[in-house]
This record gives C-alpha cells, sequence and structure tokens, in this order.
C-alpha cells in the first residue's frame, strides 16, 4: 500500500489525472443537486401557479419558502461561480506545471530539412 502511494504521490501526470477525476466528481455532483434543485423549483412554480389559478391564497409557508428559496439560490449562485473560478484556476496551474516538467521530455530536436526520397515510380505523363 505504501508503494502505491509513493508511486502515486511521486509522479506529476497522475496526481494532475487524480486533481482531474475529484473535480469531474465533484462538477458531477454539483450539477445533480442543481438539477434537483430546478426539479424542485417547477414543481413549486406549478403549485402556485395552479393555486393562481383556482383563485386561492398563498399560505404563509409557500410565501416564506419562496423568499428563502430565492435567498438561497442567489448565494448558491455567487458561491459556485467563486469556486468555479478557483478550481479553473487550480486546474490550469496545475496543467502548466505538468506541462513545465513533461516539456523536456515531449520537445524533439532541431527541425533539419531532409532531402526528398527518390521514387521507384517513372513519372507519367499528363492526360
Amino acid at each position: 500500500m505504501e508503494n502505491v502511494i509513493n508511486a502515486l504521490t511521486g509522479s506529476p501526470v497522475l496526481i494532475g489525472v487524480g486533481v482531474l477525476l475529484v473535480l469531474l466528481t465533484v462538477l458531477t455532483v454539483a450539477l445533480k443537486l442543481v438539477k434537483v434543485a430546478l426539479f424542485l423549483g417547477l414543481v413549486l412554480v406549478a403549485y402556485i401557479g395552479w393555486l393562481h389559478y383556482t383563485g386561492r391564497e398563498l399560505p404563509a409557508e409557500v410565501r416564506q419558502a419562496e423568499k428563502q428559496i430565492i435567498r438561497t439560490s442567489q448565494e448558491a449562485g455567487k458561491a459556485l461561480k467563486e469556486h468555479a473560478d478557483e478550481a479553473g484556476q487550480f486546474v490550469t496551474d496545475q496543467a502548466r506545471k505538468v506541462g513545465d516538467k513533461l516539456a523536456p521530455q515531449a520537445r524533439p530536436g532541431p527541425i533539419t530539412p531532409q532531402a526528398t526520397a527518390p521514387t521507384d515510380r517513372p513519372s507519367q505523363p499528363g492526360p
């Protein structure tokens, strides 16, 4: 087990892959929660519309819940935007670090012009 941990922490590529997997997992969970929140919001809107259509008065609990939902969604939107920017910057920084470490290995030597190899086929006359 200790060998696996040392191998993972010793390789910047594996660390980068791990960070990306964690970020993708967090974003997936966040998107699922947003979908659930949107669905519940649509159900609430449909309920309020039904109450309005039938001419009934909105219960005090619904009005209070409506205000709380608006407040919470605004706060969540701000927090999500702030953390998404931070996560994007972190991924960009990590990718640069990994790229800088791998760059000397990945770069080929200087490009020199090569002579074209002679072809064995005779030139064909035009039509």
